[in-house]
């Protein structure tokens, strides 16, 4: 893991600048960084690691100065204390519950009339802390980038940098075996599919202020990408081999640059915060008026589905929604054919499908789980973004782009795709099986 920079130099020529540091590692080996500034852009190559950006300041010094951490709590401090208050809530209430179990009908009797003398005391409790809450969550209202959504905030920007830099660590590290280096065709496939995003887009502030990485992670079995809200592009190869064209490839990178622009982790971080706050009092309720442990266990599991069905996977998908959405506009000012985006899609819908197939002979799941599901399925997806194309082929043409092949690529997908389906069916249909999937003869 990095943890510090320990040699910083330069030299500066007529219009550039070479600027070389040395990062120390946890481990016996060391990472090399090196900067090339030149007028108009600005790349870095780092061990497995290709960086791109454009140099904002005409202020060419390396830099190694020390920053103070700010004073404010570490953010990690708030996910420890919402679990430990989950278990404090549970045991308390258990313990309440307990304990007036234990109580005869007489003593039962006194601790009603007690509460009845007191319930305006408890009920303007109850109000003050409703109160507090609901202030607490109006004060941290904030504004999304380019879409203008309202939404809760809960950390400080601070905050989450420091969450970013422990979570881009731990990415490095994970994945340091499987890195790609910086000059490896691939990356550099990756790296120029991502300048042609962030060069098309600059005129974003929050794509501006970022210095924008590239690693690719040499893992054909996966095929994912993410993208840190610090700007860290992270790609399988999996992905890459699935991608038909760069058109397909950016407009996925564009989905996920648009997750971190719209700060859309930070955003699901704080929705978890209320989540976790709501769910603690609904925690304790159970345990302190349901009978007995078990009844309260299975109440409890029951409580955090349901909390997850009606507003965390509900939230997740409008925020994978919006990056859809933002992500066309981005792919369609970069001139990629947007019109891939629906196609990439209904190649990921008839993969499923075949899986399905494999799994349980037909192309349905026996039991429909979308609803658990933090994402759109893929073909509710490639709908989504086939409804989009339209504007989207606006915002293409005034931005300049060279007029697209007239052949749409949705049809070509829409053919194969029903050849494949066909042959699926018709062997379905023939009782055609596998050898390999008799496990016994």
């Amino acid at each position: 893991m990095l943890t510090s920079r320990i040699l910083c130099c330069s030299r500066l020529f007529q219009s550039n600048v070479l600027i070389f540091c040395a990062r120390q590692q946890s481990t016996s080996s060391s990472s090399l960084l090196w900067k090339r500034i030149s007028k108009n852009n600005h790349f870095k190559i780092e061990k497995n690691q290709l960086i791109l950006s454009r140099n904002k300041s005409l202020n060419l010094l390396p830099k190694c100065s020390i920053h103070m951490s700010p004073k404010r709590y570490n953010p990690i401090i708030s996910v420890i204390v919402r679990q430990v208050l989950k278990v404090a809530t549970m045991f308390t209430a258990r313990a309440i519950r307990k304990w007036y179990q234990s109580l005869p009908n007489e003593k039962r009797k006194i601790v009603f009339a007690w509460l009845a003398k007191h319930k305006l005391k408890f009920l303007s409790l109850f109000m003050l802390l409703s109160i507090s809450l609901f202030y607490y969550y109006e004060s941290h209202i904030q504004e999304t980038p380019i879409t203008r959504r309202r939404r809760f905030i809960a950390f400080t920007p601070e905050q989450f940098r420091l969450l970013n830099r422990i979570e881009l660590e731990t990415k490095l590290e994970q994945f340091s075996n499987h890195l790609l280096p910086g000059n490896h065709p691939t990356t550099i496939r990756v790296a120029k599919v991502a300048k042609q995003l962030i060069k098309a887009n600059r005129d974003i502030e929050q794509i501006d202020e970022h210095e924008w990485t590239v690693s690719v992670i040499d893992d054909p079995k996966i095929m994912n990408a993410f993208v840190l809200p610090s700007g860290n592009i992270f790609v399988f190869t999996g992905l890459l081999s699935f991608c038909d064209n760069d058109h397909q490839l950016g407009i996925i990178l564009s989905h996920e640059i648009s997750h971190a622009i719209l700060a859309h982790g930070i955003e699901l971080a704080s929705h978890a915060h209320i989540v976790d706050l709501l769910f603690i009092g609904l925690l304790g309720f159970v345990w302190m008026f349901f009978p007995t442990d078990t009844i309260a266990a299975i109440g409890s599991f029951i409580s955090k589905l349901v909390m997850k069905i009606m507003m965390e996977t509900p939230y997740s998908k409008m925020l994978e929604t919006e990056a859809d959405e933002v992500g066309m506009n981005l792919a369609a000012k970069s001139c990629f054919d947007i019109r891939e985006a629906s196609v990439f899609w209904s190649k990921m819908s008839y993969m499923e499908q075949s899986t399905m197939m494999e799994l349980f002979g037909t192309t349905e799941s026996p039991i429909n789980l979308d609803f658990l599901s933090t994402h759109p399925s893929h073909n509710e997806r490639s709908k989504n973004l086939d409804s989009l194309v339209d504007d989207a082929l606006i915002c293409r043409s005034k931005s300049g782009c060279p007029p697209l092949p007239r052949l749409d690529p949705r049809i070509r997908i829409t053919i194969n795709d029903q050849k494949k389906m066909a042959e699926t069916f018709r062997k379905e249909l023939q009782g055609i099986f596998r050898i390999k999937d008799f496990k016994e003869i």
